[in-house]
């Protein structure tokens, strides 16, 4: 609000004349000539007075105009900036906001009444009016000033690229996290309007990301072999998880055949029927087992028993079921004076080609290790779109995988879990993305890096993802209830698994790259994960959340909304 001192005071001073020569022609019969001077002394002075106290006082006047004026011109700011940051379609709820944001940042107004509200996508414009009394300028007959405040708030019409990179993995089922992430996500993607220049993409992960195979020719890779196939000594390995690759890898011998037992050793029919009947006990590689059989029979009766003890080696070359039998090995007049087991008899030998001699394992590489026995898909496997991380250094990169470069593919890998459900490219149908979240069901381990890298597909205009805008703002925003867990290298899923700060190594070099190439990331805690590693990953402190109860990730994810979408005061 303006005012401009010296015509106010001209227009006090015009006031306070007209009321003055009013009050004159009413008296001026009953006035003589002395009272006439006396009368005309006394107006000189009134007037004067009057025109001196309404001048000082409309300055005090004016100054608590300008006073009220400010409180309302805040209140209209905050209720313009409420009704842009409302995310829903209700305008009836946006205008419900903005008033009551406005009534509560003018409560020094005495009896304030709610503005009016007109919304114009990207702009909302809010409007207050207020009688305001005045205190000394009633003496001229201004009981009040009414005074308005205006208020327009816009969102940024930037174009805007958006990545969804969140966690799926089991933990995600505890203290409600699931059902609040969907409630969260469907509220950020209603900040937006379908069809407008936001494109949104969701990456959900667990150790893996699981894609659609039709959107990705070209852009995988066999499914990579067990590196502990043939020549690493099972035995020198610590990680239970890859010792049992190491020794399922090693399995591929064969194995006995009960019914091809040789058909001159005695008692061929009882180690036979043993076999069959007890295949893991001595008749399985490294396995062993004593038993008391029956080894002669007359008219079906037992006539004669022996204790028997078989064993399965392996020489370097073949599987060998051999037996002993518990016989007397020293007599004296016809009396055993001695026993022991007799010389082993070979049942049955299975030859094999000899694999190369085996060395122990003294070192991970980047090439070609899977060392994750869940992870590799058998030959025999069906694929079902699941991926893990690319060779290093492209597990951290936004390179094109480039078919004649297989250390850029994806190598397809066996899903872990059937739940996982296929991540989505960019796209501005955020009403299919609602109904896609909703399909999310908690299950397997972690592993952030695999996320933030095809979080980078997904805003980088190269295959296999495309989409991006060349002049868009970016955003990955990446939630994560726990810290990583497994990768395709290290690490077993569980709470305490062994070499995480190798896992955490590739999430930040991955986290390092798509900031530099010009990505904002907001980076979200939830509960239990790491909030050193987050931090680092988040483009500053301010974009880091860190969330200790699921309830809270709506709140997060609409502070982000509005962030995303610049709402600020236009006018």
């Amino acid at each position: 609000m303006k005012t401009h001192p010296i015509p106010f005071l001209q227009f006090l001073s015009d006031r306070i004349r007209n009321t003055e020569r009013t009050r004159r022609r009413e008296t001026s019969s009953r006035n003589t000539v002395f009272g006439c001077r006396n009368g005309n002394v006394a107006t000189i002075f009134a007037l004067a007075a009057t025109i001196l106290t309404v001048a000082v006082g409309g300055v005090i006047d004016l100054a608590q105009m300008r006073r009220l004026h400010s409180v309302m011109q805040a209140g209209a700011d905050a209720a313009a900036l409420s009704a842009a940051r409302y995310l829903g379609s209700d305008e009836t709820k946006r205008r419900s906001e903005a008033d009551s944001v406005y009534l509560a940042n003018v409560v020094d107004l005495p009896s304030p009444t709610a503005g009016t509200l007109t919304s114009s996508t990207p702009t909302h414009t809010y409007t207050a009016t207020y009688a305001a009394p005045t205190t000394f300028l009633k003496i001229v007959g201004l009981d009040s000033l009414t005074l308005e405040a205006r208020s327009s708030a816009i969102a940024s019409t930037d174009t805007l690229d958006v990545a969804l990179v969140l966690d799926s993995s089991g933990s995600m089922a505890n203290g409600n996290r699931m059902v609040e992430l969907k409630k969260a996500v469907k509220l950020f993607l209603g900040a937006f309007t379908t069809g407008t220049d936001v494109q949104v993409a969701m990456i959900p992960f667990d150790t893996e990301v699981r894609v659609d195979a039709v959107a990705l020719t070209g852009a995988t890779s066999a499914a990579p072999t067990n590196p502990y196939a043939a020549t690493t000594d099972c035995n020198t390995l610590t990680d239970p998880i890859e010792k049992t690759a190491c020794q399922t890898a090693q399995s591929s011998k064969p194995a006995i055949d009960c019914n091809a037992f040789v058909s001159t050793v005695p008692y061929r029919t009882t180690s036979q029927n043993r076999c069959l009947s007890s295949y893991a006990s001595g008749f399985k590689l490294g396995t062993t087992g004593t038993f008391t059989d029956c080894v002669s029979w007359l008219l079906g009766l037992c006539t004669g028993t022996a204790d028997l003890y078989y064993k399965t080696i392996d020489t370097g070359s073949a599987i060998v079921a051999q037996r002993q039998e518990w016989v007397c090995t020293q007599w004296l007049l016809l009396v055993c004076v001695g026993a022991g087991w007799s010389a082993p008899v070979t049942l049955e030998s299975r030859p094999y080609t000899p694999s190369p001699a085996q060395t122990p394992q003294t070192a991970k590489t980047a090439t070609d290790e899977t060392a994750n026995s869940n992870l590799l898909l058998q030959p025999a496997d069906v694929w079902s779109g699941c991926l893990i991380d690319r060779t290093q250094p492209y597990d951290v990169q936004n390179t094109a995988p480039i078919a004649g470069l297989p250390a850029t593919l994806y190598p397809k890998a066996n899903c872990t879990v059937g739940t996982l459900i296929a991540l989505k490219g960019l796209t501005n149908n955020l009403t299919s993305l609602a109904t896609t979240v909703d399909t999310m069901q908690p299950s397997g381990a972690t592993n952030i890096t695999i996320g933030v890298q095809w979080g980078m597909e997904a805003l980088t205009a190269n295959a296999p993802l495309t989409g991006t805008t060349g002049g868009s703002r970016k955003f990955m925003i990446v939630m994560t209830d726990g810290a990583n867990t497994q990768n395709r290298w290290y690490g077993n899923g569980t709470a305490n698994t062994p070499d995480r700060d190798k896992i955490d190594a590739r999430t930040r070099l991955a986290c390092a790259n798509a900031k530099a190439a010009g990505i904002t990331i907001y980076a979200i805690n939830l509960v239990d994960g790491d909030p050193t590693l987050l931090t680092y990953c988040a483009s500053d402190t301010g974009k880091f959340f860190n969330v200790t109860t699921a309830s809270q990730l709506s709140d997060v994810f609409a502070q982000i909304a509005n962030s995303i979408k610049r709402i600020r005061i236009s006018s």
